[in-house]
């Protein structure tokens, strides 16, 4: 990885690695709903 990609301060280092780790929980979490609910018409409720 480049070093010009990496903040220069320990605050702005710390912030990215939240900000990663945010980022990867929400996309596990759209997987796992899409996996689980969004392709299983069972799920689904009915209007009737």
């Amino acid at each position: 990885m480049p070093q010009s990609w990496l903040p220069d301060t320990p605050i702005d280092q710390f912030f990215l690695v939240i900000g990663l780790i945010v980022a990867a929980f929400v996309t596990g979490a759209a997987f796992h709903w899409l996996r689980n609910y969004g392709f299983t018409p069972s799920h689904r409720t009915s209007s009737t």
